[in-house]
């Protein structure tokens, strides 16, 4: 009986854990959300909202959503338009580069979080 009790204790002890961990990843991980200038124009603003929306870039649009995927990668839609971007976000730059068909990256477009 004893043996039992404590086998479960250490498998909610290891869960708790495990899910601390987690929390503890998302709340590093940088986060997406807010305004974005680009290096290449400072006239180009993108700007992603928490509720999975964004707007800016080459063309402002109410339907424009985003969803952030595994492994670095989103997508971005505007209406029926939809591209897949790798991602990474260092400190107050965001990179994206759209990913071909092969999976390899094409061009590269590089921002600097707007305060």
């Amino acid at each position: 009986m004893i043996r039992r009790l404590a086998d479960i204790v250490v498998i909610v002890v290891c869960c708790s854990l495990l899910a601390s961990c987690e929390k503890i990843e998302k709340a590093i991980a940088p986060s997406i959300v807010g305004k974005w200038q680009s290096d290449n124009d400072s006239s180009l603003i993108i700007e992603f909202f928490p509720d999975g929306t964004y707007r800016g870039g080459v063309k402002s649009d109410s339907n424009a959503t985003y969803l952030l995927l595994d492994g670095g990668r989103m997508k971005l839609a505007i209406g029926k338009n939809v591209v897949t971007l790798k991602y990474s976000i260092s400190g107050n730059k965001l990179t994206m580069a759209f990913e071909k068909m092969d999976g390899g990256v094409g061009a590269t477009l590089n921002w600097t979080r707007v305060k």
